[in-house]
C-alpha cells in the first residue's frame, strides 16, 4: 500500500523527532536529478531539518552522499553538517589478543569494518554466549585497539 506524505507527517504530529536513515547512499535516485528525487528531498528538508526538534541522520560509507543530498536542499539554515568516522582497529594481532579471538585475522576483522564494537558482536555470536567481556573490558579493548 502507498503511504502518502501526508499521512506521515499527520502520523508524526507536532512531536520532536530525530530521523535515521542506514546506507543512504543505496537511495540510487539521489544520483539523478529528478522530480521523485527532489521530491524526497523536500519532504526530508520540510519535515526533518527545516523546523526545532527535527533532525535527520544517516549513515553512509560514501562520504559523496553528503554533497549529492545537500545539492537538492538549498536551504538558509546554520545547522551544520557534522561528519564522525567510527572508531578503528589499528592493529589485528592486538586486537585478536584483547578479544580473545586467536583466529581473527585481516580478512574477518576487515569483514566487519574494522570496527571494534562489530568485532566483538560477532565474538559474542562464536562464542554461543558461553563466555563474553564486561562491559568495561570491552570499553577497554575499544580504548586500546583504536590507539594502536
Amino acid at each position: 500500500a502507498d503511504v502518502k506524505p501526508e499521512q506521515i507527517i499527520e502520523w508524526l504530529g507536532s512531536y520532536p523527532r530525530v530521523l535515521l536513515i542506514d546506507e543512504m547512499n543505496n537511495c540510487t535516485s539521489l544520483l539523478e536529478k529528478s522530480i521523485p528525487s527532489t521530491n524526497l528531498a523536500e519532504f526530508l528538508k520540510d519535515n526533518f531539518l527545516s523546523k526545532e526538534d527535527q533532525y535527520l541522520v544517516f549513515s553512509s560509507h560514501i562520504v559523496s552522499t553528503v554533497g549529492q543530498l545537500s545539492s537538492y536542499m538549498d536551504s538558509g539554515s546554520s545547522r551544520p553538517i557534522a561528519i564522525h568516522e567510527l572508531p578503528l582497529i589499528r592493529n589485528v594481532t592486538n586486537a585478536a589478543k584483547i578479544f580473545r579471538w586467536p583466529e581473527l585475522n585481516a580478512g574477518k576483522a576487515l569483514f566487519y569494518g574494522l570496527v571494534p564494537a562489530l568485532i566483538h558482536i560477532a565474538r559474542l555470536e562464536e562464542l554461543r554466549k558461553t563466555q563474553h567481556l564486561s562491559f568495561q573490558k570491552v570499553e577497554e579493548a575499544i580504548d586500546v585497539c583504536v590507539k594502536d
